[in-house]
């Protein structure tokens, strides 16, 4: 099933590339958090690396979707209890309709 902004929806996840820098690229994970009027996507940005938020905000591009991820799996599975703590606290009080 092909991945097209019209489907997705605030709660979805999915793994993306990065930028490039000197170490290489890497993938991340985008959580939609807001999708705009006109139709922009926007999400909070996670170090699958390193388990901590990279961006707020981040427009999300259609074309840089590796694929679908699942949020919650990871968040249970692959981070430890002061992780999940850091992120529950990124996610309640970065309220995204402030920006």
């Amino acid at each position: 099933m092909k991945i097209t902004l019209e489907k997705i929806k605030v709660g979805d996840s999915f793994l993306i590339e990065g930028g490039g820098n000197d170490h290489g690229q890497g993938k991340q994970i985008a959580l939609v958090r807001k999708v705009s009027r006109q139709g922009n996507v926007y999400c909070a940005k996670f170090s699958q690396k390193n388990k901590c938020v990279i961006a707020k905000k981040h427009k999300l591009e259609i074309d840089k979707i590796v694929g679908r991820y699942p949020f919650m799996s990871w968040f249970w599975n692959h981070c430890n209890s002061s992780q999940q703590d850091r992120i529950v606290n990124f996610l309640e009080k970065n309220n995204i309709e402030r920006y």
